[in-house]
């Protein structure tokens, strides 16, 4: 459960760090490919990944108990 709440937790700091960097990174470009807008998608998807994760932890261990 400790390990779902820290996903939790990532999930809900990710799209924040994501927009936060966009915001930094407007109009800049990463290896002529990303935009700062980018980094805030990647974001988004890495806190979506991280609430699957934590369903997936918490919905496992709750079965174990």
């Amino acid at each position: 459960m400790i390990a779902a709440l820290v996903f939790v937790i990532v999930a809900a700091s990710t799209p924040v760090m994501g927009y936060a960097a966009a915001e930094e990174y407007q109009g800049r470009r990463f290896y002529t490919v990303f935009e700062g807008d980018w980094l805030f998608v990647f974001a988004l998807l890495a806190g979506g990944a991280s609430v699957w994760a934590a369903i997936r932890l918490a919905s496992g261990a709750l079965r174990r108990s």
